[in-house]
């Protein structure tokens, strides 16, 4: 009834204004993959391919469902995170088993390193309660949320619990958030998980806690019925939760029909913190000579984990397997490494391998990260007859897998050659266009100046409880591992001077690597330019103007070398400006092969990508983000100005 400009809820005979209860659950992960019409895409190689027919998609399949398996049986213990969780009893249950199974493989060099982890907070027991109460309808008893799971970081509620009214606010754009008022309530937001790990509700929390929400729960807008623990949803100012989508639409129903009337909760989170320690388990396969490639996957997941990352230690083992069952040994020495407290922050295991490894890492050719390398891709549609496709909630499942990201760092031509060539050879399907950067475990190694290379996948079921076994698509988990081989062997046939990236001696100051196949630097020495050179770069574009000073003919010397000497002054300040980023990106688009930007420090090279980026339809704070990353510091205030005039 509309009484004036309010709305009031109509006394109702059936609880909670007629609105179902979702005493049912809502469709289960593993139903979406039980009906398959096409079958997966088989790996189909050329006669290239022949060296690594040894590595099965049975074997690794049984891989994946032993670390799987672990999951389930820490699920029993009871604890409200499970699955592999660093630092806890699932995750020594799987450093014992791939232990194990490294020495099955005839590893013959394995051993465990106990590392430390920062201290670990983790929700031990949560309560929703949607509080009922005669206003909402007769009959109306309390409803308490089966699927309710605490946010990484959540701060825990006073020990009696928070009882407020709810809020919805939508998405949580700002207009919703103006509409609502928040002032010590508890946020209803929905959020859809997406591939990438994003999710609409990324970074809102806080955002809404700071416009007087006293708690957050997220709702999740997935046809499936599955939790989730995700640092995306963080929020670390209040109380934050997520819930399934069955339960909250029955929440949104519910505040749709009470109109004016409040509706209130009672939220309950309690947490306990640890400082238990994880493990490494390296195994060794020696080598030939005093060089080194470096295999590694990290062995903690939330929940099931089946992709992430039971995938990818799946196909760290086999490729174990394959290296040392080799008749002649590789040229390197091979470590296999199965890293902990990938979650725990910090990449403690990582970090740990690879300061150890350091004083050898001018010896090191590569460092391969094997992370969520076969999800299934599983399509979302909207308008379509779902019955008759005999689809779930308008998911349907394809035959191939989740297209990967790659990355080379550094953008080394010899290595980013043989990674496209073997994951081509294998039809290992990836994006266009590589990172600029590697993600995840491999992070610690690229920041200490390793080469490293990886590819990755984060599909919509990131950190939930629908990273299901039956999620991997056991032939993608052979078609990435056989390219991983593949690969490896690739790299293992080059010399170290082809496939190593610059030493600090020989690189140019400043060096910074902020898009796939770009480096931008300050002044390089001629010896920087020949092993530029030697490593496969293209193309030499000089931000510095001809009155500056740089010690030697550097086109002559570029030219001299075969590669192509691009002269763009930059003026300081004033060259600051949309006119030079379109001439940077046009001779960007002309080059053939990596590229060096420079100018003395990498100061105007990072500013001119960041004009490029804006001028190629990037947020303000993405292109300001990228110029950080190429190298921006003094012009930062400039670039930041130039950033908010029209680049037309």
């Amino acid at each position: 009834l509309f009484l004036g400009c309010s709305w009031v809820a109509p006394a109702s005979a059936q609880p909670w204004f007629g609105v179902p209860l979702p005493s049912a659950a809502g469709l289960e992960p593993e139903q979406i993959y039980a009906r398959r019409d096409f079958p997966l895409l088989p790996v189909v190689v050329d006669e290239g391919g022949a060296a690594t027919a040894d590595i099965s998609a049975a074997e690794l399949f049984e891989l994946v469902r032993d670390q799987v398996d672990i999951s389930l049986a820490n699920r029993a213990e009871g604890e409200l995170i499970w699955g592999r969780v660093a630092g806890r009893s699932g995750d020594r249950a799987v450093s014992t088993y791939i232990r194990q199974k490294l020495v099955d493989a005839g590893v013959a060099d394995v051993r465990t390193d106990v590392v430390a982890m920062p201290p670990q907070t983790w929700p031990a027991s949560a309560e929703f309660v949607l509080l009922g109460t005669p206003a909402m309808g007769d009959g109306s008893g309390d409803y308490s949320f089966t699927t309710l799971m605490p946010q990484p970081g959540s701060p825990a509620t006073p020990e009696a619990g928070l009882i407020a009214e709810l809020a919805y606010v939508g998405e949580g754009r700002d207009v919703d958030i103006a509409r609502a008022k928040l002032d010590g309530r508890i946020a209803i937001l929905r959020g859809r998980p997406a591939q990438g790990g994003y999710n609409t509700a990324r970074d809102l929390p806080n955002k809404l806690a700071a416009a007087g929400a006293a708690a957050v729960v997220v709702s999740l807008d997935l046809p499936i019925d599955v939790q989730t623990f995700n640092r995306a949803l963080a929020g670390t100012r209040v109380p934050t939760f997520a819930i399934a989508d069955h339960e909250g639409r029955f929440i949104e129903n519910v505040i749709a029909r009470a109109g004016n009337a409040p509706v209130a909760a009672r939220l309950q989170l309690t947490n306990v913190t640890e400082t238990n320690p994880t493990s490494n388990v390296i195994g060794v396969v020696a080598g030939t000579s005093d060089e080194y490639a470096i295999v590694i996957a990290h062995h903690d997941a939330y929940f099931h984990g089946a992709n992430d990352n039971a995938s990818g230690v799946a196909a760290m083992l086999g490729l174990a397997k394959h290296v040392a069952s080799r008749k002649a040994p590789p040229r390197r020495t091979h470590l296999f490494v199965a890293t902990g407290g990938h979650h725990a922050g910090g990449f403690p295991g990582a970090t740990r391998i690879a300061v150890d490894h350091l004083p050898l890492r001018d010896k090191t050719a590569i460092v391969l990260n094997a992370e969520h390398v076969a999800a299934v891709q599983a399509i979302e549609y909207t308008s379509m007859d779902f019955a008759a496709w005999g689809s779930h909630g308008g998911l349907l499942v394809a035959s191939g897998e989740v297209p990967k990201y790659g990355s080379v760092v550094p953008g080394n031509a010899v290595v980013l050659d043989a990674f496209r060539t073997s994951l081509a050879r294998y039809g290992v399907t990836m994006l266009a266009n590589a990172w600029a950067s590697a993600p995840g475990d491999v992070m610690p190694f690229q920041q200490r100046g390793y080469p490293v290379a990886q590819i990755i996948e984060v599909g919509s079921w990131y950190h939930t409880t629908g990273d299901v076994l039956e999620a991997v698509s056991p032939v993608g988990l052979e078609r990435a591992t056989r390219a991983f081989a593949d690969f490896l062997r690739a790299v293992d046939a080059q010399p170290l001077s082809a496939v190593a990236p610059l030493s600090d001696a020989a690189a140019p100051a400043y060096r910074n690597f902020p898009l796939a196949g770009v480096m931008t630097a300050g002044q390089p020495t001629p010896a920087a330019l020949e092993t530029l050179a030697s490593q496969g770069y293209a193309t030499v574009i000089d931000l510095r103007a001809a009155s500056e000073e740089r010690g030697f003919d550097e086109a002559g010397t570029v030219e001299k070398l075969g590669m192509k000497y691009v002269s763009l002054p930059v003026a300081g300040a004033e060259g600051v400006n949309y006119e030079n980023a379109r001439a940077l990106d046009r001779v960007l688009a002309e080059a053939q092969g990596p590229v060096l930007l420079h100018c003395s420090t990498a100061n105007r090279a990072g500013a001119m990508l960041a004009l490029r980026a804006r001028m190629r339809g990037d947020s303000v704070d993405a292109a300001l983000a990228l110029g950080v990353r190429g190298g921006v510091t003094g012009l930062q205030p400039v670039v930041e100005s130039v950033l908010q005039e029209s680049p037309r």
